[in-house]
């Protein structure tokens, strides 16, 4: 009660606050038209409550009953808004998130979307109108509200749902307050906090190779080689990939084991990468030539006679082919083509070597 003012003012719906109020009950804390045996506490928003006495609370008919008020809201026909997750409450204000009522989203990896449903019930008899519904506070950024169309009206015992997605690349914590505004007469902006975690685990190398020496394979200019690199590869799992440099160059997924080296020294880089980490292992190939040149196949001797009135004669022969040995090359008395016939005049009693 407020002293002096209650008699003016007993038409209309104080909002609580006035200065010198003392005691405010509402008495609209009952069902409409319903037993209301159990109801025997007079609620004061100060906190004072009161017991409810000489009021007919048995039987199908209560002093309960329907009726208006004039002023901010009506006593017995108002909209009452409610908000449910995961079909819990959430109390106004609520500041503690929880995955019991779907405002703690738990941990997600960084870029990966998680939504939550929650449901706006209107409890009471008359209309609620809710207007906007928005996200503030530290990570505000970090959640949105989708799957519903505002402004939006819902009648007495329906609801509405919306939903929240919480996405983020950033490792951490991150907090944010849902604010509903509606015209709910005592609850006309309904708040409640939600967090979500952005969790990450970097890769790791446990096994980098130590440089690799090793000889061309027989006959070629080249070597195929096995390494092994191990990885931790963290949360979520790092991409691999692979590049050279040097005598042989490329890239590709993976760590590149078992490729063919060109002779000569190639540095091999590999990467192990996730949203929270980027590591390498670097090591070097060396392949060397170890073999000695050779001709695959060599001429027999060859005995000619001198031309008719000369004395020499001409000399032809086969080169032999190329092996494919790294830095041999086939010389002979006259350099041709491979394969081709080759000749060479000779005087009589001279020797050619082919080398």
């Amino acid at each position: 009660m407020v002293p002096g003012r209650d008699s003016n003012n007993y038409e209309f719906q104080l909002t609580g606050t006035e200065p010198g109020l003392v005691a405010y009950y509402r008495l609209n804390h009952g069902f409409i038209n319903a037993n209301n045996t159990g109801v025997t506490t007079a609620t004061d928003v100060l906190d004072n409550n009161g017991t409810l006495t000489g009021f007919a609370l048995t039987g199908a008919t209560s002093n309960w009953v329907q009726g208006n008020v004039s002023g901010t809201c009506a006593a017995f026909s108002a909209p009452e808004i409610n908000i449910t997750g995961n079909s819990n409450s959430i109390v106004d204000g609520d500041n503690t998130p929880s995955a019991t009522d779907n405002t703690d989203f738990g941990g997600t990896n960084p870029g990966v979307p998680v939504s939550k449903t929650y449901t706006i019930e209107n409890t009471g008899t008359a209309t609620l109108n809710v207007s906007t519904i928005n996200i503030s506070g530290t990570n505000a950024s970090s959640f949105a509200v989708s799957g519903i169309s505002l402004p939006i009206s819902i009648s007495g015992g329906n609801n509405a749902t919306f939903t929240v997605t919480f996405n983020e690349t950033s490792l951490g914590i991150k907090n944010a307050t849902v604010n509903v505004n509606s015209n709910d007469c005592d609850e006309a902006l309904y708040n409640y906090a939600v967090q979500g975690e952005i969790t990450c685990a970097p890769a790791s190398f446990t096994t980098c190779p130590s440089n690799i020496t090793t000889t061309a394979d027989t006959g070629l200019c080249s070597a195929a080689v096995h390494y092994v690199a191990t990885i931790a590869p963290g949360t979520p799992a790092a991409n691999v990939t692979y590049t050279f440099t040097g005598a042989t160059t490329g890239s590709g997924i993976g760590t590149g084991t078992t490729s063919t080296f060109n002779v000569g020294v190639t540095t091999v880089t590999i990467t192990a990468a996730n949203p929270c980490s980027n590591v390498t292992c670097s090591f070097t190939v060396t392949v060397t030539d170890n073999q000695n040149p050779k001709i695959a196949s060599c001429p027999g001797n060859i005995t000619r006679t001198v031309a008719t009135g000369l004395c020499g004669n001409n000399v032809t022969w086969v080169l032999p082919p190329l092996p494919p040995v790294v830095d041999q090359s086939l010389t002979s008395i006259n350099i041709g083509t491979a394969g081709t016939d080759q000749w060479q005049s000779f005087t009589a009693g001279m020797n050619g070597l082919l080398t």
